[in-house]
């Protein structure tokens, strides 16, 4: 019964995942959460008694004793109740592991945990049910033969429960516990490191739009160098993520949007980007070795420099960013006027005005028609 609860839990975690999250990992994780997620993992090794118990049976061995205090105990079903109990444990601790990396608040991580801990559980909880006569007198007899039966092998005699043999080398038993402890730490901790760095480097994260068309108004700054204006409206143009082996160029835990998708030198200029300042808690539009007021270091630093900046706000993709509030820089901070940005991918050849073809979210026209749209 619990086998069957708990791959019905993993089958449920895992069903409807998105293609390259086939696990369904948050794309990121608070502090709290990074700490809560360790400790329970280190609670999901020390509280999994399952596996080790049935390896120390295995290791132990069957024989006859178990027969003297219960009969019905064939070597069959002694092989099927610890294989049964390795299996169950096996998969608590996979589908400890599932909740906790999946988790995205410290009490779904502690609640999730109790709930599979109670489900781990249940045998014990149905064998003191039944010492104590709440299912049949027939099985309350049963159960209480088993916990005074003793085992006997050869000139010695163990006093055991038939469900937990005790080893008659304890010193034998704690060094497989630690070992088995220190594999299974091992095991179930070096996914989650590398989840945690899938997750810093924005794996999981995943956009309802890479490609976005920018406008700028008529708004004008002169540089610091005397001759030179610059107008906002010449950066007005397609803006692409950086997308390489289907992972963003993160800046700020965010991706970065690249004017045309290039992040090298034009001609004589370099384009422009969107970026996330965290120090500035905004998006931030930025041209490389563009010093809007003055050269105050010796480094240039996109987010010190920035031209264009939206209001104050977490949100991880730059189309998520509401349009009002945008401060524009052009020798004071002013409001950005008819400052614009939309997702210009396509889903289907309508979109592309059926004069062209929608390919991998860009519209591939055909001859004699231009322009994002076609």
């Amino acid at each position: 019964f619990q086998i069957t609860v708990i791959i019905l839990i993993i089958y449920d975690l895992l069903s409807d995942a998105p293609e390259g999250n086939e696990l369904k990992i948050p794309p990121g994780a608070s502090e709290a959460v990074i700490t809560a997620q360790f400790l329970a993992l280190i609670i999901t090794v020390l509280t999994q008694d399952d596996v080790v118990t049935a390896l120390e049976m295995a290791d132990h061995g069957y024989h006859k004793g178990i027969m003297e205090s219960c009969p019905s105990a064939t070597y069959i079903k002694f092989i099927f109740a610890n294989f049964a109990r390795f299996g169950e444990g096996i998969l608590t601790i996979v589908v400890s592991f599932l909740f906790i990396v999946t988790s995205t608040s410290v009490l779904d991580i502690f609640k999730d945990f109790a709930a599979v801990a109670f489900i781990s559980n249940l045998d014990n909880l149905a064998f003191q049910l039944a010492k104590r006569g709440f299912i049949t007198k027939s099985v309350q007899k049963d159960a209480k033969k088993v916990e005074t039966a003793t085992l006997s092998e050869g000139n010695t005699t163990t006093k055991s429960q038939c469900k937990l043999l005790i080893w008659n080398t304890p010193f034998h038993r704690l060094k497989i516990r630690n070992i088995l402890f220190g594999i299974t730490s091992v095991i179930i901790c070096l996914p989650w490191v590398a989840i945690r760095a899938k997750q810093h480097l924005g794996y999981y994260k995943s956009l309802s739009c890479k490609s976005l068309t920018v406008k700028f108004g008529d708004e004008t700054l002169a540089l610091a160098d005397g001759g030179t204006t610059l107008h906002y409206a010449y950066f007005s143009n397609n803006y692409k993520i950086e997308e390489k082996n289907k992972r963003f160029k993160l800046e700020g835990d965010r991706p970065v949007y690249y004017e045309r998708g290039q992040k090298e030198w034009v001609g004589e200029r370099a384009p422009g980007k969107f970026l996330y300042c965290k120090d500035l808690q905004a998006w931030a539009f930025t041209i490389e070795d563009v010093w809007p007021r003055g050269n105050s270091s010796s480094t240039w630093k996109a987010c010190e420099n920035w031209l264009l900046r939206s209001p104050e706000t977490e949100v991880y993709a730059l189309e998520e960013v509401p349009l009002q509030g945008w401060s524009i820089w052009t020798g004071i901070t002013d409001t950005a006027q008819d400052f614009s940005l939309s997702c210009d991918e396509c889903s289907s050849d309508i979109d592309c005005s059926l004069h062209g073809q929608c390919v991998e979210s860009t519209c591939v026209c055909d001859k004699k028609w231009l322009g994002q749209r076609c």
